[in-house]
């Protein structure tokens, strides 16, 4: 039985994530820095008290002694931009894979820089294993598969609604848009104020103001895509104009072509927590049995069918 440690085991990701690959049959060991919350978390999972690990993610020794008995590593602690560098570095050197749920470009960009590394290592990095890249990534797939040349601009969006997010993820999103909108524009990435790059679509039955934001899904689509203008939107603000209690997404793709002619695609994936989570376990189930040395998006990796069923289609 395959052993996976998660960090930030008791936030709200890391618990999901934790379910799912139990839930799948993998043996996990649980990390955090608050122990009267991990053994808490054990005892409700029914894990012994040794699956239970205090971890200080910005202790790259500490690390590295905790993931050294394990086969993956799934980061579920944010802001990654400022806190999965000791991770990756802790992994490289004790050749453990990892997983993690950035969606920040910056911390997608630098563990995506980490190639490499990586590779030289023999250790598999995945970056991205959430509901915005991994939506984003497939319907790009999707679209490129059907499409005879790279389109000349790629956008975006994503749009959840009633689901709080966690702790962590509003961490990572102003510690991301502290340093603006990032797209790339000619192969060039393009810093901007928020709000500088906006536009407007009729998305899931309304029209809906939506900024460029610096998600790592430009990272993923750029290169599943081969175009040079590429940018990701979030509506502004956050969720407006949706009608109904129940959680939800939209993550939507649009290719524009030389001669100015678009496709599109688009998909509703359900809850954004439980979704993440999916695809979080299974990027790592997939890492487990088909892992390969170097830095890769999920996708990328393991191809973008891996994840219809998770994303619900």
């Amino acid at each position: 039985m395959s052993k996976v440690l998660v960090l930030g085991a008791t936030g709200r990701a890391g618990q999901r994530v934790s379910e799912e690959l139990l839930s799948a049959g993998v043996e996990v060991v649980l990390a955090g820095r608050d122990g009267t919350r991990l053994h808490d978390l054990a005892e409700r999972l029914r894990l012994p008290g040794e699956a239970a690990r205090v971890v200080d993610v910005q202790d790259e020794q500490a690390v590295g002694a905790a993931v050294a008995d394990v086969d993956a590593v799934v980061n579920t602690v944010g802001p990654f931009m400022l806190l999965a560098a000791p991770v990756i570095e802790a992994c490289l050197r004790v050749a453990v894979a990892s997983v993690d749920l950035a969606n920040e470009q910056p911390a997608v960009q630098a563990l995506l820089a980490r190639d490499a590394a990586a590779r030289e290592a023999g250790v598999t990095l995945v970056t991205g294993a959430g509901l915005g890249l991994v939506a984003s990534e497939f319907l790009t797939m999707q679209l490129a598969t059907q499409s005879t040349s790279a389109p000349r601009a790629v956008r975006s969006v994503l749009l959840t609604w009633n689901s709080a997010p966690s702790a962590g993820v509003k961490a990572s999103a102003a510690a991301a848009m502290q340093g603006g909108s990032t797209r790339y524009v000619n192969g060039e990435l393009v810093h901007a104020p928020i709000g500088a790059d906006r536009w407007q679509a009729q998305l899931a039955g309304r029209l809906r103001t939506l900024v460029a934001a610096p998600l790592g899904d430009v990272e993923a689509i750029r290169r599943a895509s081969g175009a040079r203008d590429v940018a990701a939107y979030v509506e502004a603000p956050p969720g407006a104009g949706v009608d109904g209690d129940e959680p939800g997404s939209v993550v939507y793709v649009e290719f524009t072509d030389e001669q100015g002619g678009t496709r599109t695609a688009a998909i509703e994936p359900g809850d954004s927590l439980t979704v993440t989570a999916r695809i979080a376990a299974r990027t790592v189930l997939g890492v487990l049995e088909e892992g390969r040395p170097g830095a890769w998006t999920p996708g990328a990796l393991l191809g973008a069918g891996t994840f219809r069923d998770a994303l619900g289609v």
